[in-house]
């Protein structure tokens, strides 16, 4: 853990864009929690959609930058909604997600995690 938090600081320090602040970030993320792909995605209430900014994948899954879904229907948003932040039953709980359709080809485990 100290090792993280060493990269945390530096990242803080030295980062001089926001690229340069979320990369190290995501890659933290993803060493902690050991997710095949970690992401940040932007919200635009007023068009209606998310969208991912910067992606980091590491295994088959991957989420590209640049794409984007209906925030009205997004998995994000239905998360949020119902107070389940991690799942692997995604069909089940969201299988009339147009946006969960839209971006099925992406997942191999089908796992859903919003923080």
């Amino acid at each position: 853990m100290d090792i993280i938090v060493t990269q945390l600081v530096e990242s803080l320090h030295s980062a001089r864009s926001t690229e340069q602040l979320v990369r190290p970030l995501l890659e933290m993320l993803n060493n902690i929690t050991g997710m095949e792909s970690t992401y940040l995605t932007t919200i635009e209430l007023d068009k209606g959609k998310q969208t991912v900014k910067y992606a980091r994948n590491i295994g088959t899954l991957a989420i590209p930058e640049g794409f984007d879904v209906s925030w009205a229907d997004s998995l994000c948003k239905r998360s949020i909604e119902s107070c389940v932040t991690t799942t692997s039953d995604v069909e089940n709980l969201w299988g009339d997600s147009k946006a969960a359709k839209k971006i099925r080809y992406l997942f191999v485990h089908e796992h859903a995690y919003c923080f």
